[in-house]
């Protein structure tokens, strides 16, 4: 809400407003204690309760004080009042840069004069340790005294020039506003480095610099297009006009000045902004010395003209020959162009989760993202624009997929178990249909209908909604196989599909006949896939993206794989690398992930106790019940590429493998109650199984080997064991001596980890019913008598071994504590909260372990934030090496 005129903030009478931004509103203030007028910049209210914002608006103004300089506007003072944050500025008379620019292009003298101003107040700035990051017209504000630098709100403060410590490094050396590689700045002024998502430094600064002294002298900015997709382009793969071009006053030793400032290569422009400044200075001095041209004079001689006349006959002739020569070839291949996609400030990207998924016609990308204070949504983002904004209504989705008409986006709901679709652009969520078993990743065709995955089967149904059908029988290719991922061909007749199953010989991409049903195998690979009009199927190899050609009109392969990207994130350790590819040659893909952490004790207020066996990549964890050794596991490492199953001995730290070294996957171990055995799931034969092995070392037993995967979740006391099934809507109880898994719960909507307390009476368990994750414990085996015990969204309940309290995970990362007393109702506490942890809020499963007394707790934390952007290529076939 804007600061009202008459209105005081401390000491400082607010007279009336000078302009806003998105950071809050500025205003022109009088200062009673000194009697002057001065500028007072108030942080928007909406984000003064944001820790990131209020940093960043006081480390501007701790920035700006330490520096002193005529050309940078001086910071008086910073305060807060009645719940605003404000800073006080001197108060400059005169017009943004900007405005001037709009009017008329500058005269070069006076352009050269407000150059060396600037350039002389960056140099002071990079001599602290300060990198502007937003140079541009319109954070320069011209003066009777010249040109005065603004708004350092996303300056960065790294070691000085020569590295020698200043009193700024000190007075900054905070927590770093943004995540490594965020983009940050102002499209138009960005340098390649800063799109790139790469560090900026001082010669990201003189890239900008030099956009700006070129528009002061061409009145026009040097990288226009019309949308922000071509901005970037030109700015990556363009070169700009030289400025002569456009003003034949400008001498050739500015063009260079210039030239080098807005080098694509770093190392090729100026290394500081005193080179510039010098540089400046010279060309000012020298005047036509330094290359100006003399005026161009009225008087020409006649001969002259027909000298002119005859060589522009000649060039004409020239072109026209080039051009009938050159009309027959094809048009050279456009360079690839590559930027980083960034997850909003307050989310985070599912890497290994879900995948960035790009509009047919290129010009948006859909993603599904963890919000930092819980849950999950889609995000839309115009690849011309900066900034995604998540789509209303689409919690808890996953897998979506685009329209035809790049307009609307289909996705699965975990919540209610159905496919829905929804307009990009605003408007309710619409159901489409139920999904019995599936994630429903599918193809939107032409003709309005929708194939998606379900229950090992594809289906087909209209986009308005309907009853589904099958779209092949469900013994294509083989018996027992799955038919999953679909992807349209252009001619709406015939899709792709992956088919996977026990026939390993008959895995592979198919290409399938919507109206005959008839399918042929196109590559025998088990990878999820794209396809793409440039005539390419786009798959996973080794955790790299190939490309192979193929021929939509007889869908058949033809040619060698082509490497596209050597090295990609995984969507999961099963598929592989995945990518996107739009009609228009734009790829989206990610980058691997560093996901090694390391164990941490903590005790219940939240200090960090010790850390133990080194960085790894851990996944659930779980403490034996007599305390000695942990069951960890781990993600796959090129000396054991699957998941598999360690165990760690906390008196010695030493992390030993437990599962056999194969390609089968070992994962959700648990202990028997006396500590002697493991349990968990695997699979043999293209079967799921579960299997049962004595921690101290022998052969596996096969517990059981159901009809459809298992998940072990809690021994009980006569031996049996409490599992989960994939969809979560069933808990089981599997007899020690094999047979039929006995459901004992049933829900419609997910659960899981369920554990069951010390005394065998209650239950644990999280589901998201009331469309969060919550807590609720009920009698065992009834699941009678049940009650809510989280108030806020909870996952990855572990009781005290006395049973008298139970721990759990909010959405957001805290680890909470509530008291339980079983009597004829089940009693529990308000939750309390017992320390912030940097667990990731989108996974369920044990990302911690307690202690029996409830005093010490084993987690891990990323060794570095895994804050990877998404990375876009344009013109991606370009970089297919033949």
């Amino acid at each position: 809400m804007p600061v009202a005129a008459g209105s005081q903030l401390g000491p400082y009478e607010i007279l009336s407003a000078i302009g806003a931004g998105g950071m809050g509103e500025v205003y022109r203030a009088h200062d009673r204690r000194l009697d002057r007028t001065i500028a007072v910049k108030v942080l928007a209210a909406n984000l003064s309760g944001n820790p990131e914002y209020r940093q960043r608006f006081e480390r501007e103004a701790r920035t700006v004080a330490a520096l002193s300089h005529p050309h940078i506007c001086p910071v008086y003072d910073i305060g807060a009042h009645d719940g605003l944050d404000y800073l006080v500025m001197e108060y400059l008379e005169g017009e943004s840069l900007a405005a001037r620019i709009a009017r008329r292009p500058l005269p070069i003298d006076e352009a050269l004069r407000y150059a060396i101003q600037i350039a002389d107040a960056l140099d002071q700035a990079h001599r602290h340790g300060v990198v502007h990051r937003d140079l541009k017209p319109g954070n320069i504000m011209l003066t009777k005294a010249g040109a005065k630098l603004l708004d350092f709100g996303l300056a960065k403060v790294c070691e000085p020039r020569g590295g020698a410590p200043s009193s700024l490094t000190a007075l900054t050396a905070t927590t770093p506003l943004t995540g490594q590689g965020l983009i940050v700045g102002t499209l138009p002024y960005m340098a390649p480095e800063q799109l790139e998502g790469l560090e900026a430094d001082a010669r990201t600064d003189i890239f900008a610099f030099g956009l700006v002294l070129y528009e002061m002298i061409a009145g026009k900015r040097a990288f226009e297009a019309r949308s922000q997709a071509a901005v970037i382009s030109s700015i990556m793969t363009s070169a700009a006009p030289l400025l002569s071009s456009l003003n034949s006053a400008v001498p050739p030793a500015l063009d260079h000045v210039v030239a080098t400032c807005i080098a694509k290569d770093p190392d090729a422009r100026w290394q500081t902004a005193s080179d510039v400044l010098l540089q400046l200075k010279w060309i000012a001095e020298a005047g036509s010395r330094a290359g100006v041209p003399a005026p161009v004079v009225a008087r020409r001689k006649r001969h002259g003209l027909a000298l002119w006349s005859a060589l522009a006959a000649s060039v004409s002739a020239a072109m026209l020959l080039a051009w009938l020569h050159f009309s027959e070839r094809p048009a050279p291949p456009q360079p690839a162009v590559r930027f980083a996609i960034h997850a909003p400030v307050e989310a985070g990207f599912l890497y290994g989760v879900d995948i960035p998924v790009l509009s047919p016609d290129g010009g948006r990308l859909v993603f599904t993202a963890s919000r930092r204070a819980g849950g999950r949504v889609l995000w839309h983002q115009p690849l011309d624009t900066l900034e995604a904004k998540p789509l209303p209504g689409t919690e808890n989705a996953v897998l979506p997929f685009w329209s035809p008409d790049s307009r609307s986006v289909a996705f699965y709901s975990e919540v209610d178990k159905k496919l829905k679709r929804v307009d990009v652009s605003g408007g309710s969520v619409l159901a489409v249909c139920a999904v019995k078993n599936g994630s429903a990743s599918g193809a939107w065709l032409p003709d309005g209908t929708i194939i998606f995955f379900d229950d090992g089967k594809l289906m087909r149904v209209p986009s308005t909604g309907g009853e589904p059908k099958p779209v092949f029988r469900p013994d294509v290719p083989a018996p027992k196989m799955a038919q999953l991922w679909p992807r349209a061909l252009p001619d709406g007749k015939h899709i792709l599909f992956l088919a996977v199953g026990p026939e390993s010989a008959k895995e592979g991409i198919y290409a399938g006949d919507l109206e005959t049903g008839q399918t042929r195998m196109v590559l025998p690979v088990r990878s999820l896939f794209e396809y793409s009009s440039a005539g390419y199927i786009l798959y996973n190899r080794q955790q790299a993206i190939t490309a192979q050609p193929f021929d939509v009109r007889t869908l058949t392969i033809k040619g060698d794989p082509l490497p596209v990207v050597d090295r990609a994130g995984e969507f999961s350790s099963t598929w592989g690398a995945v990518s996107s590819a739009s009609a228009n040659g734009t790829l989206v893909y990610s980058r691997p992930v560093n996901r090694a952490a390391q164990l941490h004790w903590y005790g219940r207020d939240g200090k960090k106790l010790s850390s133990i066996a080194g960085a790894r990549n851990y996944n659930q964890l779980i403490i034996s019940p007599d305390g000695r050794r942990v069951a960890v596991e781990l993600d796959g490492t090129e000396k054991t590429p699957n998941r598999s199953i360690w165990l760690l001995e906390l008196s010695t730290g030493i992390l030993s493998l437990f599962t056999p070294n194969t390609n089968a996957r070992y994962t959700d171990a648990i202990w028997s109650s006396d500590s002697r055995d493991l349990i968990y799931a695997s699979s043999k034969g293209g079967r799921p199984v579960i299997l049962r092995k004595p921690a101290g070392g022998g052969a596996e037993q096969v517990v059981i080997s159901p009809e459809a995967a298992l998940f072990p979740e809690e021994p009980l006391p006569d031996g049996s064991i409490l599992a989960v099934n994939l969809n979560g809507k069933n808990i089981f109880r599997v007899s020690p001596s094999g047979g039929k898994p006995e459901s004992i719960f049933h829900t419609d909507f997910e659960s899981d980890e369920p554990h069951v307390s010390p005394d065998g009476r209650w239950i644990a368990y999280a589901c998201n019913e009331s469309g969060q994750w919550e807590i609720y414990v009920a009698a065992f085996p009834s699941f009678s008598s049940r009650r809510q015990a989280s108030n806020a969204g909870g996952m990855a309940p572990v009781w005290r071994a006395d049973g008298k309290e139970l721990f759990y995970l909010t959405p957001d990362g805290k680890l909470m504590s509530v008291g339980f007393k079983g009597g004829a109702q089940p009693e529990t506490s308000i939750p309390v909260e017992l320390f912030q942890t940097r667990l990731r809020a989108d996974i369920r499963f044990n990302q911690y372990t307690a202690t029996g007394d409830g005093l010490r707790f084993l987690l891990y934390e990323p060794v570095e934030e895994n804050d990877q952007p998404y990375y876009v290529v344009m013109n991606w076939t370009s970089l297919l090496r033949r």
